[in-house]
């Protein structure tokens, strides 16, 4: 990025910063949403935290300001898959021999929709040439998903979703999408907001619907007992049936109740051939877990 454009994408952050600042005291639980993101970072960081593990400084000469997703005030909860909000710091668990370091923070996030009635989803997409495909009006909802573009091929996004965030950087209070745009990142992170009758149509019989497939990066938590979960409720079938409030897979809101498992780290157990919670036993300590996923959503093209 740009030294021009990351100072657009700096002063566009700080200001959402400062306007949800003002905001918070006058704000009900109802537009208040926390959302979870990670990022993966090498020493020197460059970030400063106060004793409640907020982002309280971003240096210059940080891996965090080069990666331009964190922002002060952001919440850091997780570092290297141990949790820290019961106590530990990020001193306890750093190992400064690991050249990449992944943190798991979470950002306040506010929009008067985040209200009964609508679910918070977080996209990635691979851009093409530089570009997602995606049409949106002054107020950031979307209008258009140009054929054969990124967004498209993806599936997930669907016409009248809102756009609330793009790569770490709260657009709902008047910042402007070309502010804090970098076209040479991939991919694009997008937190979006949708209705809740748009989930609920793919569901009922006799709908026009059709599967898209997508990749999840699931962190895991360290339990009290020394092995990693990824707080996901299974059916036989790898058929998602809970995401477990304590862990990130809700958190971070990519996957949702009714996505099927296809594959895990490159282990096929569509159909349940394998139950995730076996696969996953294959990989005891590992942080990150990839898993290809399929979802039902409504039908896009005739």
């Amino acid at each position: 990025m740009s030294g021009w454009r990351k100072a657009k994408k700096l002063t566009a952050a700080a200001s959402a910063t400062r306007a949800l600042t003002e905001m918070l005291p006058n704000l009900d639980d109802s537009q208040k949403h926390w959302v979870a993101f990670a990022v993966h970072l090498s020493l020197p960081m460059g970030l400063g935290f106060d004793h409640n593990h907020r982002v309280s400084e971003i240096k210059p000469t940080g891996s965090g300001f080069a990666d331009g997703q964190v922002q002060v005030g952001d919440w850091l909860t997780h570092f290297d898959g141990v949790d820290l909000r019961h106590g530990k710091s990020i001193m306890d668990v750093l190992d400064r021999s690991r050249q990449s370091h992944s943190l798991v923070l979470q950002r306040m996030m506010v929009h008067a929709r985040h209200r009964e009635g609508w679910t918070t989803l977080t996209v990635r997409i691979v851009p093409t040439d530089g570009t997602m495909g995606i049409g949106l009006d002054a107020g950031h909802t979307v209008t258009a998903l140009y054929r054969g573009g990124a967004a498209e091929r993806d599936g997930r996004l669907q016409v009248g979703d809102l756009l609330l965030a793009m790569d770490g950087v709260d657009i709902t209070e008047g910042v402007s999408l070309l502010d804090v745009l970098d076209p040479q990142r991939s991919p694009h992170q997008l937190i979006i907001c949708r209705r809740n009758e748009l989930f609920e149509y793919a569901k009922a019989a006799g709908a026009a619907t059709e599967v898209v497939q997508f990749e999840v990066q699931c962190p895991t938590l360290l339990g009290d007992d020394g092995r990693r979960r990824m707080g996901i409720g299974l059916t036989t079938q790898n058929v998602v049936t809970a995401l477990d409030p304590k862990h990130l897979a809700n958190a971070a809101g990519e996957l949702a109740v009714g996505d099927r498992i296809l594959s895990i780290n490159g282990v096929d157990v569509a159909g349940g051939k394998v139950p995730v919670a076996e696969a996953v036993r294959t990989w005891p300590n590992l942080e990150v877990h990839r898993l290809l996923v399929a979802r039902v959503v409504p039908l896009r093209r005739p």
